[in-house]
């Protein structure tokens, strides 16, 4: 009937988005239970440096989610993009914040924007800048405190 998801997305009024199907990714951590929000780094190690956790540690307490039900994943970015899909499949989180990814560098069929959530598979997602961009940068710090506060209801 449709020639594809954005041909029938003309009779709804929110475009039909689906992940594009990928491939396991070998490395990604096992899903903590209990967990309802996966937080996204990219890194240049498998660590976040300590001046980034601290922030980060930070952000998710201004938004009140206790460490239990979150789980920081740092992920080193070498030529590939973000599995979306697959940690959409393994985690089944209801919010994804990612830090430091390009629109370009995740694994979807659409071009989401910085500081705008979008949902994927009932999945709000977030994508921001990096943790040390937005820690010096001031408008950065209140357009991300914005969308935080639209995700989690605040």
């Amino acid at each position: 009937m449709f020639p594809n998801a954005y041909s029938a997305s003309f009779f709804y009024n929110k475009t039909l988005l689906y992940p594009i199907a990928d491939a396991n990714y070998p490395g990604l951590p096992q899903p903590q239970a209990g967990i309802t929000t996966l937080v996204v780094c990219k890194t240049a190690d498998t660590q976040l440096p300590e001046t980034e956790n601290s922030f980060l540690a930070s952000i998710l307490k201004a938004v009140g989610l206790p460490g239990n039900r979150v789980q920081v994943m740092p992920f080193v970015l070498q030529n590939a993009k973000l599995p979306i899909a697959t940690l959409l499949r393994n985690f089944g989180v209801k919010k994804i914040i990612t830090f430091g990814f390009q629109p370009d560098e995740l694994m979807v069929n659409i071009t989401p924007q910085l500081y705008l959530p979008f949902e994927l598979s009932q999945t709000q997602i977030l994508l921001a800048d990096a943790l040390n961009s937005i820690e010096k940068d001031k408008s950065k710090k209140q357009l991300l405190w914005q969308q935080l506060k639209q995700m989690f209801g605040i």
